[in-house]
């Protein structure tokens, strides 16, 4: 009394219904698969590899380029940072500096003498510290 009557066979009322829509998913899958497969047969020619032309560059070289290129900026930097600025000083700048690069001399001579008698020693006459005086 419930049987349903389909043109792939006899079926009950939950049956056909399920029947029904595997056959709706089917034929949905079939369509897309058919759609995706026509959109990519006509846009094929974009997806075709093109070799670059002109100069090839491998990995290598450009390593090498990099590196080259970051040793030469340092250098550059160093060389820059060590010389002295050829912008001339004035007179009262040079004795300051002079005046500093004297008293680092005394505070290196006065060090010296505070590790020989922190040894509990006595600096010789002939000692090399006598040399600032």
């Amino acid at each position: 009394m419930c049987a349903n009557f389909d043109g792939t066979g006899v079926f009950c009322e939950g049956g056909l219904e399920v029947h029904e829509s595997q056959q709706f998913v089917s034929a949905q899958a079939v369509q897309a698969t058919h759609a995706a497969s026509t959109a990519l047969q006509s846009n094929a020619e974009e997806f075709v590899y093109k070799p670059p032309t002109g100069k090839k560059f491998d990995a290598r070289s450009v390593q090498l380029t990099i590196i080259f290129a970051c040793t030469l900026a340092t250098a550059a930097g160093l060389y820059f940072y060590n010389q002295p600025s050829s912008a001339p000083r004035d007179p009262f700048t040079r004795q300051c500096e002079q005046a500093i690069t004297s008293l680092l001399d005394c505070l290196t001579v006065f060090n010296e003498i505070g590790v020989i008698f922190g040894k509990g020693k006595k600096p010789e006459s002939g000692c090399e510290i006598q040399q600032f005086f």
